[in-house]
């Protein structure tokens, strides 16, 4: 069965581990190509298990979705 994006079945539970020289690009004043992209990663690699949580805690999906 193939999972459903943006609902339990699709996983991603497990948070990463934090790839600070991400976060630093992140959070760089100047708001850079390098600094969007590495935002854009950021999101990306913890919007699931954030997600997850929220869910886990009793949260409906779309007001899980709109707290992450």
């Amino acid at each position: 069965m193939k999972p459903i994006p943006g609902t339990l079945q699709e996983g991603g539970a497990a948070f990463q581990s934090t790839h600070w020289t991400l976060v630093l690009r992140a959070r760089q004043s100047d708001p850079t190509e390098t600094a969007r992209e590495a935002l854009s990663d950021f999101c990306e690699a913890y919007w699931p298990p954030l997600y997850t949580f929220l869910r886990l805690r009793g949260h409906a999906s779309p007001e899980a979705q709109d707290l992450v």
